[in-house]
């Protein structure tokens, strides 16, 4: 166990820039969504490890079914059905 590991949470982020995935090491294109560890504490500076979609979800299956349905949430907000 590393010594910042209870302050880590992975959050979604849009690639502004290709990104590369520190698991797999594919290519995340601009403009897609991939996966990031940060700190809870803004101060610490950490670089976290950056995540495709497929390894995140491989990772964390849970989270898989948490963002089907957020998606679906905001598609039917915007008027979209699947």
């Amino acid at each position: 166990m590393g010594r910042y590991d209870h302050l880590k949470v992975i959050v979604p982020v849009k690639a502004r820039v290709q990104q590369v995935c520190d698991c797999c090491g594919k290519i995340i294109p601009a403009g897609t969504v991939y996966y990031r560890e940060k700190l809870k504490d803004p101060l610490i500076k950490y670089f976290g490890r950056r995540f495709c979609p497929e390894c995140f979800f491989a990772r964390h299956p849970d989270q898989y079914h948490n963002q089907m349905k957020l998606d679906e949430v905001i598609d039917s907000m915007r008027g979209n059905q699947r």
